[in-house]
């Protein structure tokens, strides 16, 4: 489905800023947060960046700043800034002798917790512990509140019907609430927990050890 789905995209939008301007100002409250947590010179490392805008509007905020972006879908990053440093494949198999956990000031996973079964999703979790990471911020987390569900179901259908997809698919995948969030998080090896939630809804933890 998503190949099918980023394929229609594609082809519909040309760059970011053909992006409906909705998206774009949700993406934006992550942009300012991460950049609220991250300083000048900050070498950055992003789990799963998708189409890389966060990745890139974080650099156009700070062009001090180095940002190491990893994201399996090959075509999904053709728009990434060049500053990025941009990893096709899976965390950690794609960093093997490119970098190490030391050389990273903050890491961060936005919009991944919810393609995990809760198997696939404590393994992913304990490998960033075993990688030897810190600290971490999982954010935009969506928890299955009915009123949200209903939004993002509608969200998820009306993007479908522009791209002339039908819609019958699972695109919202698992949705679990913060505390089952942080009950993960603790058996991966973290230990300190900062939660948070943005105006469009969506909530943040950030996980120290």
């Amino acid at each position: 489905f998503y190949s099918g789905f980023y394929k229609e995209f594609f082809k519909r939008y040309k760059g970011y800023s053909e992006l409906p301007e909705s998206w774009r100002i949700l993406k934006d409250e992550l942009v300012e947060h991460i950049s609220d947590l991250t300083q000048e010179n900050s070498r950055i490392l992003s789990i799963g960046c998708g189409t890389g805008y966060v990745e890139s509007r974080l650099c156009d905020m700070d062009k001090s700043i180095n940002i190491v972006a990893i994201e399996p879908g090959v075509d999904m990053t053709k728009w990434v800034d060049e500053r990025v440093d941009v990893l096709h494949g899976l965390f950690p198999d794609v960093l093997e002798d490119k970098y190490s956990s030391s050389q990273f000031d903050f890491v961060y996973a936005s919009s991944i917790d919810y393609v995990f079964d809760n198997d696939t999703y404590s393994k992913f979790l304990r490998s960033l512990t075993d990688y030897g990471i810190d600290d971490f911020l999982l954010t935009e987390i969506f928890v299955p509140k009915y009123g949200l569900l209903v939004w993002l179901k509608e969200m998820a259908r009306n993007l479908l019907l522009l791209l002339g997809i039908r819609s019958g698919y699972q695109f919202w995948g698992y949705l679990r609430d913060i505390d089952e969030h942080i009950e993960f998080l603790r058996v991966s090896g973290f230990s300190h927990f900062e939660t948070g939630a943005y105006d469009h809804g969506a909530y943040w933890i950030r996980a120290k050890r």
